[in-house]
């Protein structure tokens, strides 16, 4: 219990936002157990110096709120994570949990698992991430 309570005072401690709004080039630290929206080529740092970027939309096909479609569609958005040492690690992530055929929903870099839990309908979208500790 001390321990979980030491990460969490040193991860409030640690936790800063760049204040840039929408600006491409902003980046953010984390805790465990946090939302994220990033946008196209943002990045979030990660506790272990770690960093996560949002690099690319590779394809969208979802159904516009406004627009009557048969199918509702989907999103792969491309993520880069970049360890302190070593080499960076791109996948896509899904943005329909049901849909494995191309890409997952969540993905798990070094130590971090890493959700897709929604996209807005801006141009490019943000992505709104869920990042926690793996176990």
């Amino acid at each position: 219990m001390r321990t979980l309570l030491l990460v969490v005072a040193m991860s409030l401690v640690a936790c800063q936002s760049s204040g840039n709004g929408g600006n491409a080039s902003t980046s953010s630290t984390t805790s465990a157990l946090e939302n994220h929206t990033l946008g196209t080529g943002q990045s979030v740092s990660l506790p272990d110096r770690s960093t996560l970027t949002y690099v690319r939309v590779v394809a969208d096909s979802r159904c516009r709120p406004d627009v009557q479609c048969i199918r509702a569609g989907d999103a792969d958005i491309e993520f880069k994570w970049t360890p302190v040492a070593g080499n960076p690690l791109t996948t896509a992530l899904n943005s329909d949990p049901r849909n494995q055929q191309n890409a997952p929903n969540s993905a798990r870099f070094g130590r971090w698992q890493v959700v897709l839990k929604g996209l807005d309908w801006e141009e490019p979208p943000r992505a709104t991430l869920t990042i926690s500790q793996a176990d």
